[in-house]
């Protein structure tokens, strides 16, 4: 879960909007509707990146 954590704060950080939810969300779909609409909302708000800036860190490991 820390690893997946660090590659959305990575995407996060390029101005990608990240929806997270797990299995047990999908057994109230509103549930999942509303995070991507929110992560889409937000996405919308960031300035857009042109796609040649978006560059991802390797994979950090923190201990």
């Amino acid at each position: 879960m820390r690893l997946e954590k660090l590659r959305e704060d990575d995407l996060r950080a390029t101005g990608v909007a990240v929806a997270r939810w797990t299995w047990k969300h999908l057994d109230d779909p509103a549930t999942v509707v509303a995070r991507v609409r929110r992560a889409c909302e937000l996405g919308c708000r960031s300035a857009p990146l042109s796609f040649a800036s978006q560059t991802l860190s390797p994979l950090r490991r923190r201990h």
